[in-house]
């Protein structure tokens, strides 16, 4: 609903299709219909657990079978090779954005062992790239901030490719804010110390409880 929802807000995301169960799903033309590799995650899982890549029809199905014996929906998504970033926002219906954080991870996807593991992944902040796919991608992220009706911070992760095309991926709303989670570095880039945010934090709470 999420992907619905930013894509109807004018941003890009990969193809995906929701699987609440095994039947009547032919895992071979699911895996054709998303060009050969596929990513598959629970619909409602987060820190990227259960989030595999597969290219073969075996392991889509076991990927599918675990995730669905779990009694959650399977997403199953078209696989975007491109390099990792994500950007942080904050505010309502105003809104900014934090320096963009391109995520160099050990792993092939940036899984929960990449995401809390000490040293199994590097964050760049700023990103290497370009002001105009910075200002693009922090737009990409402003939009699914405003579309998905978030408050406060959300930080949205997206994937941009060599040809220089940026795909959204999701948008989390209630960012980690762990020794190694991506918020509290961009955060820092801006000049806005581990304290501040939280005090940033605790003052949106506040003013949207009406206090």
């Amino acid at each position: 609903v999420a992907k619905l929802v930013v894509s109807n807000a004018g941003v890009r995301t990969p193809a995906s299709v929701a699987v609440k169960s095994l039947e009547g799903v032919c895992v071979e033309a699911l895996l054709a219909q998303m060009n050969g590799k596929v990513v598959v995650k629970p619909e409602f899982g987060g820190s990227s657990v259960g989030l595999c890549i597969e290219e073969t029809a075996e392991g889509l199905r076991k990927a599918l079978e675990g995730i669905l014996a779990l009694g959650e929906t399977a997403l199953v998504e078209q696989y975007v090779l491109g390099r990792e970033l994500t950007v942080s926002v904050h505010g309502g219906f105003s809104v900014e954005s934090l320096p963009i954080i391109e995520i160099i991870s050990c792993n092939e996807a940036y899984d929960y062992e990449a995401k809390y593991k000490k040293g199994m992944s590097r964050h760049v902040c700023p990103a290497d790239i370009s002001d105009s796919l910075s200002e693009e991608c922090a737009d990409m992220a402003c939009r699914a901030h405003v579309a998905l009706g978030c408050r406060g911070f959300s930080r949205s992760d997206f994937l941009l490719t060599e040809k220089g095309e940026i795909w959204y991926l999701e948008t989390n709303t209630i960012p980690g804010m762990t020794e190694t989670s991506l918020l509290p570095d961009a955060a820092s880039a801006a000049g806005i110390s581990y304290e501040a945010l939280c005090d940033l934090m605790i003052v949106d709470a506040l003013n949207e409880a009406g206090e």
